[in-house]
């Protein structure tokens, strides 16, 4: 049994202590064709004491191993004596923060995998039962403070130090928080200004992992409980043919019955499996539509199909009505997308037929249109309720959907693409007087609040990071010599020049990482980091993130991103890295991304 772990990839099967060695036998699940790596300072950890890897059967130590055509593979790693009375030990693959870690490896074989099932006593009694006569929640339209904390029981220090939270915004973008991680309480907690309802994942930054999905609301104040040996448990229902579903036990003042349903919902529905995968509409299979159909044929295959999917969910008379509601919004949504988008899903027919996914390429077809119509009658069997303004938030034709649905004249639904436009300008310090008069004329008075404090929110963080952002000129030369202008001043040093942007997640990992090793191996060293973005960075994110990133930072134009980026350097995606040598010599590193190797090539290059 495996108490937690931060990773799904291994599993420790078999551990043999004899008077000279241990033996540990490790199975791995990844992606076939991808590679995994054990490093050489690989240790198990017993009562605080290190015993560190001695020899590998299987893979060699410090190099890639590529996954075979299985995804599966299997590894013997010998290790010094570990004493034959510990009733548990820890297997870390190094003290890098997205090393393999799996601690409370129980060596008695007296923990159960029902012993493990048992809920962790930290967990408040009232969230282990439900409402089962829960509804949906009004999603609330105000702006105000929210606080989210996270409990991680089982913690053990380094298996998660930092938490993201993904806030899928009712603007129409993805906001990224991250906390970390209290070593002593396992306890990460975000405090953060919320505009409206929306959807939002917790996870470790480490590992990407789900931890829990919920609602936040502008005022909440929300707990989760979420125990780590979720993921051992996992590795033991794998190993034993059993199934396992991770639970996260949530709190919230504002949707406690909701969130109660719906983070244990995949339990319930379980039983209704078979019948649900029938009952989808499956709309992008391929086999949805006929590329062939007229619009009227379009309109009444696609209609039946919705009313059918409806009347077969209506007729699974044990499913609670909670739960039959949330799997009908799916189903809806489904329907919406197929009644507004229907030229891709006859293209998609067309293209499955004919196995002809060149999309760089246009299909000598011509497909039936709907007309306003057609929408107008596929959408009639169709009931506004208000709980989509949270489930569609993201949806394209969001004005247009509000129409057909007939939607109330002050819903937000109607106003969502215009505060996705006001909220981007407050975001970036942009609003005119021009607009202000345009939001007043909305008569909305969430939408007049949200973005009043956004913008104040913007300005506070300007001034905060005045004097601490500071944005290096662009060398006055031609676009061809710009890069060679931004290094000369530090020939004689390791340079590095990091390309990236605010929006690009894994560059913003990689910063996280490159911190730890300017803090770590690297400390001291005579490095110059020179960072370069380009204006698809808005201003304020930009001056705001490079605050907190030491180095020098440039924000070029598009002609010039180019010039350097593609036409000099040819780079695949960011982040990309070149690396400048003592001598001026510079090349494309992009095997730096894996920033342990960054951290053990720039130290060779420092000290010749």
């Amino acid at each position: 049994m495996i108490q937690a772990s931060n990773t799904e990839t291994l599993d420790i099967t078999r551990v043999e202590i004899t008077d000279s060695a241990t033996y540990v036998n490790v199975e791995a699940y990844f992606h076939p064709h991808y590679w995994i790596r054990f490093v050489k300072e690989t240790y198990l950890q017993v009562d605080g004491k290190k015993y560190v890897i001695t020899a590998a059967e299987g893979c060699e130590l410090d190099k890639e191993f590529w996954m075979p055509d299985s995804g599966r593979a299997s590894f013997r790693f010998t290790f010094p004596p570990i004493p034959k009375r510990a009733k548990s030990m820890d297997f870390i693959e190094g003290d890098c923060p997205d090393c393999f870690k799996l601690y409370g490896i129980d060596l008695t074989g007296e923990l159960t995998f029902e012993d493990m099932q048992k809920p962790h006593p930290d967990i408040p009694k009232e969230l282990l039962s439900i409402n089962e006569q829960a509804t949906m929640p009004k999603p609330i339209y105000d702006v105000d403070t929210t606080t989210i904390t996270i409990h991680l029981l089982n913690y053990q220090k380094g298996i998660a130090d930092e938490l993201m939270l993904i806030n899928n915004a009712i603007y129409g973008d993805q906001e990224q928080l991250f906390a970390k991680v209290d070593t002593e309480s396992g306890t990460a907690k975000f405090e953060f200004m919320q505009y409206g309802t929306s959807k939002g994942w917790v996870s470790p930054t480490s590992t990407n992992r789900l931890l829990a999905e919920l609602l936040i609301a502008p005022g909440d104040n929300i707990e989760i409980y979420y125990d780590l040996n979720n993921t051992g448990k996992k590795l033991v229902a794998r190993r034993e043919g059993k199934k396992h579903t991770a639970k996260a036990y949530v709190k919230s003042n504002l949707f406690q019955d909701y969130i109660a349903m719906y983070t244990t919902a995949s339990d319930r529905v379980q039983p209704f499996g078979e019948q649900l995968s029938e009952i989808a509409l499956n709309t992008h299979d391929g086999e949805f539509a006929d590329y062939r159909w007229s619009a009227d044929e379009y309109a009444k295959n696609v209609k039946a199909k919705y009313l059918t999917a409806v009347e077969k969910l209506n007729a699974i008379e044990e499913m609670l009505p909670f739960d039959k509601k949330r799997f009908k919004n799916g189903i809806d949504l489904e329907y919406f997308e197929a009644v507004l988008h229907s030229q891709f899903f006859l293209q998609h027919n067309y293209r499955s037929v004919h196995d002809n996914f060149d999309y760089s390429k246009d299909i000598d077809y011509k497909f039936a249109v709907l007309t306003d119509e057609h929408k107008k009658d596929m959408f009639s069997v169709v009931e506004w309720d208000d709980i989509y303004e949270l489930s569609l938030l993201s949806f394209v034709s969001m004005r247009e959907l509000a129409h057909y649905l007939n939607a109330p004249q002050d819903s937000f639904v109607r106003h969502a693409r215009d505060f996705g436009r006001y909220y981007l300008l407050a975001s970036n310090n942009q609003l005119t007087e021009k607009e202000w008069n345009e939001i007043d004329a909305l008569n909305n008075k969430f939408i007049t609040k949200a973005c009043k404090v956004r913008a104040a929110e913007i300005q506070a963080k300007l001034a905060e990071v005045q004097g601490k952002a500071k944005v290096e000129s662009v060398p006055d030369v031609a676009n061809d010599k710009l890069f060679d202008a931004i290094i000369a001043p530090h020939k004689g040093k390791v340079v590095v020049v990091d390309f990236w942007n605010t929006w690009c997640g894994p560059c913003r990992e990689a910063h996280k990482a490159i911190a730890r090793l300017k803090e770590g191996v690297l400390k001291d060293k005579d490095i110059v980091w020179i960072y370069i973005a380009n204006e698809s960075s808005p201003e304020v994110t930009y001056k705001t993130t490079i605050a907190d990133i030491k180095g020098l930072h440039y924000r070029l134009n598009g002609e010039q991103w180019i010039a350097i980026t593609t036409d000099k350097f040819n780079i695949d995606g960011i982040p990309s890295y070149v690396v400048v040598d003592k001598d001026g010599k510079y090349s494309l590193r992009n095997d730096l991304r894996d920033t342990n190797k960054m951290g053990r090539d720039l130290l060779k290059m420092t000290e010749k």
